[in-house]
Parts: structure tokens; C-alpha cells; sequence
């Protein structure tokens, strides 16, 4: 009996991951990916970046704002905050995905720099895994 249920346990734990490995390499998720990667690699300037509509669809997927992918006024506003200003559009909104990914993506202070890492993007890819997969 004790057997039956850490089986269980254990495959209730890594179902899941599972789930999220197969969902990851499907076509179209595997595609958006590539796209990213390669997009975002090519981007010279902040402006090219919120100019270019599938790569903001991406990023905003990632923090659950694709809401706000007609609002490109405002992100650029949020992304672009100094967030050691009380002041800073960022911290005005209530939400905190806005002070999240300003805070992650330091355009304020590096401009593209943060983002083009690798780090950075592998963290957008797998936070915009984990947004579509739910």
C-alpha cells in the first residue's frame, strides 16, 4: 500500500514536467521559439523592438500582459521605467507584472543588453512555455 501511493505521488510530480516537455516541442510552440530567438537577436535598437509586433507578442506573453499588445504606448512607458522612482510608470500601476518585467528586462538602465542574453531569453522562453501551456 505504501508502495501504490509513493508511485503515485512520484508520477503526480512528473506528469506535469512531462506534459510541459512534450507541449515545448510541439510545431507551432517550437516555431514561435525560433522566431524569437532569431528576431531578437537581430534587433538594434529599443524602438525596433515595440515596433516589432511578434517579438512584443512574445515578451508579453511571457508576463500575461498580451492584453496589453495594443497599448505598445504604455508597455514601452512600463518597460522603459527607472524603478527606483516612485514615480516611474512602472510603479504607479497597481499590477506587478508591470514592475516585473521592467525589473527583469532593465531597459531603463541597459537597453537591449539584458535582453539579447542568453539568460534573459531563456527565461522569456520558458516563462512564454509555461503562459501558453496554461
Amino acid at each position: 500500500m505504501t508502495y501504490s501511493l509513493a508511485l503515485y505521488q512520484s508520477l503526480e510530480r512528473s506528469a506535469p514536467k512531462t506534459a510541459i516537455t512534450k507541449f515545448r516541442s510541439s510545431a507551432a510552440v517550437a516555431r514561435d521559439v525560433k522566431a524569437f530567438k532569431e528576431q531578437v537577436a537581430n534587433v538594434k535598437t529599443t524602438d525596433d523592438l515595440f515596433k516589432n509586433r511578434r517579438l512584443m507578442s512574445f515578451v508579453l506573453t511571457g508576463y500575461g500582459l498580451e492584453g496589453e499588445l495594443n497599448s505598445i504606448g504604455r508597455i514601452k512607458g512600463v518597460m522603459m521605467s527607472d524603478l527606483s522612482k516612485p514615480t516611474s510608470i512602472a510603479n504607479i500601476l497597481k499590477d506587478r507584472r508591470y514592475r516585473e518585467i521592467a525589473g527583469d528586462l532593465q531597459m531603463f538602465r541597459t537597453g537591449l543588453e539584458t535582453l539579447k542574453k542568453s539568460g534573459t531569453v531563456d527565461k522569456l522562453v520558458d516563462r512564454y512555455v509555461s503562459a501558453q501551456y496554461e
